[in-house]
């Protein structure tokens, strides 16, 4: 009846827990009376070391993450340095650029003006000589005709 299931399910339990004692026996514990005591030491030790080579992880991957911002911030220093070496020889090169134009322009204002002094020097001379020709023509007409010729 309900008793002896009782027993027996008591007894396969016992049995159950004799056949676990054996296994754990079997592994090296329960042999000395510090076996406990030992096993939980190592226990408490694995997980030092666990939680010590967790830390050196995190550690390392600070380290790492902050290596990597530093080289990340050097290529941005460096590449903010180039552009503003790049702009400076833009800007030079621009005005040294806008220096020879305005060297050209002045040079060209130069020689026109020049041009039209020659011209205007020219023009003057040119003039010059028609006048002293037309004088000397008229003064050999006023000869040919004689002295009292004309009442000026």
């Amino acid at each position: 009846g309900v008793k002896a299931t009782t027993r027996e399910l008591k007894d396969k339990r016992k049995q159950a827990a004799i056949r676990k004692a054996d296994r754990v026996r079997d592994a090296g514990h329960g042999v000395h009376t510090e076996a406990a005591s030992l096993s939980r030491e190592l226990e408490m030790e694995a997980k030092r070391e666990a939680a010590s080579d967790v830390r050196r992880q995190y550690m390392e991957g600070i380290l790492q993450q902050t290596a990597e911002q530093q080289a990340m911030m050097s290529a941005v220093h460096q590449n903010v340095a180039f552009r503003k070496i790049e702009a400076e020889e833009s800007r030079a090169e621009r005005e040294e650029w806008e220096r020879e134009r305005r060297e050209r322009l002045a040079l060209e204002r130069q020689q026109q003006a020049e041009e039209f002094e020659a011209a205007k020097a020219d023009a003057l001379e040119q003039a010059r000589q028609m006048h002293d020709r037309i004088k000397a023509e008229a003064e050999a007409r006023e000869q040919e005709r004689g002295s009292g010729g004309w009442l000026w």
